[in-house]
């Protein structure tokens, strides 16, 4: 119809993506381990809110909340909690949250 067959659109649109992933992996690689002082200041700030949550048992807690962010780069860590695990049922029931 235009004078462009389908395997021409088809190269073109590989092309596109390709220039895009590229484009996209070299903001992402720029970005990455840029550390500002406010990032800084902000990680003590937490820190310190963390302290003041936890009261007497920072020491216990601090290093489990520090699991979760990593190098300033918020993550999941797995946890077990094995209170939860056996009394989680019953308190369930307790509280009504059943259907």
């Amino acid at each position: 119809m235009f004078g462009v067959g389908i395997p021409e659109l088809m190269v073109l649109f590989i092309i596109l993506s390709v220039i895009i992933g590229v484009i996209i992996l070299i903001v992402i690689l720029s970005s990455r381990g840029q550390k500002t002082t406010l990032h800084n200041q902000l990680q003590s700030q937490m820190k310190e809110e963390f302290i003041v949550f936890t009261g007497e048992n920072a020491h216990k807690y601090l290093p489990k909340f520090e699991k979760f962010n990593i190098g300033g780069v918020d993550n999941f860590s797995i946890t077990w909690h094995w209170p939860a695990f056996f009394v989680g049922f019953w308190w369930m029931l307790y509280r009504k949250l059943y259907l």
